[in-house]
């Protein structure tokens, strides 16, 4: 996983790797951006704790570039603001040649931005133009498209060992177009799920044990949008 790892913190497209591209990112999300990046601090706090001179090294630009993906600063204040569309935040700066360090500069350098940004269907990418829209108007996206909670409900669930315990907190990501992962809180792989649900979704998703069997609740709070819509029959 070393090359994953260097294309990941250069910024490169990790669909360039060969590979089960399931399992890359799951080595990226599970390995990388949370144990790694957890592990870096929890080794930073001890060797400040030991008065060691040398322990702000471990925060910083590095933590930065693992948890994000990019060394480019701009970009990664972009990511970490609330854009997570990781090529298409570096594609944004570099294109512009942004040096932006902070919330309140970028904001600066969002309301800078010509004609040829904010009028372009297809910038910062083709593919990520209504996110980009979402992140720069959020306020206009939470009138038109309201919050709520919805729940579905799987019976039918494979876990890979024991079950976790009736009421668990669990973590759920997309695999396929029709089949989740389950993980722990703390990104262990525990099972999986066949299900359709919609992976535009911009809402939060979670997922609880069931008390009365082995199936699993999803939690979902976000603009209606879990499932895939469907096609309206009306004539």
């Amino acid at each position: 996983m070393r090359e994953v790892l260097r294309h990941w913190v250069h910024g490169s497209p990790l669909s360039a790797l060969s590979g089960d591209r399931v399992d890359v990112a799951q080595f990226i999300e599970a390995d990388v951006i949370y144990r790694l990046v957890w592990g870096m601090e929890a080794a930073r706090v001890y060797e400040a704790a030991q008065s060691n001179a040398d322990a702000d090294t471990l925060s910083g630009s590095a933590v930065t570039a693992i948890e994000t993906g990019t060394f480019n600063r701009a970009a990664s204040v972009l990511i970490r603001s609330g854009f997570d569309h990781r090529l298409a935040a570096i594609s944004a700066v570099t294109s512009t040649n942004a040096t932006f360090d902070s919330a309140a500069s970028m904001r600066q350098w969002i309301d800078d931005l010509g004609p040829a940004q904010t009028l372009s269907a297809d910038w910062p990418t083709p593919g990520s133009r209504s996110a980009w829209e979402t992140f720069v108007n959020p306020s206009r996206t939470r009138r038109s498209r309201r919050w709520s909670r919805q729940t579905e409900d799987l019976d039918d669930v494979t876990w890979y060992g024991t079950a976790p315990e009736p009421g668990n907190w669990l973590r759920v990501t997309d695999a396929a177009p029709d089949k989740i992962k389950i993980w722990s809180t703390g990104f262990d792989l525990l099972g999986e799920a066949a299900v359709l649900l919609n992976h535009e979704r911009q809402g939060v998703l979670r997922a609880q044990r069931h008390h009365a069997d082995t199936g699993i609740r999803l939690r979902y709070r976000g603009p209606n949008d879990l499932l895939p819509s469907t096609p309206s029959t009306d004539a």
